[in-house]
């Protein structure tokens, strides 16, 4: 699965990934047609400093769910940056190691809507949109985000689908008990099967 290339433009999704789902795979696939990101660099985290990570797949057991997640999609690449950097967690400190890595690629930063009603309690937010701008995927029928405070020209918004789906939701319905057909409707098939083998989230 190639990397960003020199002279690209890709899109950058962070996540616990605890597990990968349907609704991930959709926003990257919807925002990489609709802003005509050349790829979608998908950053598992290894630390997440506004809470506590729950017990769940392992770190290494998150990346290998989102490699066969993504195996099938030459525009999606998986980066393991923040283990292999150290990093802290912090998105300003993710993309800037990004940046550092692909010097000349440009890259912008897909969050929810959801996430950007606590945009400004992030960690040096306005650096964040100093060094990248926001695709914020919003869902239709939704009410727009709010931006007021925020610069006009660091935020886009992007009508996306409304998927309900959540890693928490299906971490729960994996300990409730549900077989392979039910689970293959949340996360890929190949997704489905190693949880299942793995028994991870029972």
């Amino acid at each position: 699965m190639p990397g960003p290339e020199p002279g690209q433009n890709w899109g950058i999704l962070g996540g616990v990934f605890d597990p990968v789902h349907r609704g991930h795979l959709a926003l990257a696939a919807e925002i990489l047609f609709i802003c005509k990101l050349d790829g979608i660099l998908f950053i598992p985290a290894d630390k997440t400093p506004h809470r506590q990570l729950k017990q769940g797949a392992s770190y290494a057991q998150r990346c290998h769910l989102l490699q066969l997640a993504l195996s099938d999609d030459p525009n999606f690449h998986i980066s393991r940056v923040e283990r292999e950097a150290g990093l802290t967690g912090y998105t300003l400190d993710t993309v800037l190691e990004v940046k550092k890595r692909y010097p000349e690629v440009d890259f912008q930063f897909i969050i929810g809507a959801d996430n950007l009603t606590s945009f400004k309690t992030w960690h040096r937010w306005q650096e964040v949109l100093e060094e990248t701008r926001l695709l914020v995927g919003c869902r239709p029928g939704s009410e727009p985000p709010d931006l007021e405070g925020f610069p006009g020209d660091r935020i886009d918004l992007v009508e996306t689908s409304r998927i309900e789906l959540s890693s928490t939701g299906i971490r729960e319905a994996i300990h409730g008990g549900a077989d392979i057909e039910a689970l293959s409707t949340m996360v890929p098939p190949a997704v489905a099967e190693y949880i299942l083998a793995e028994s991870l989230y029972r």
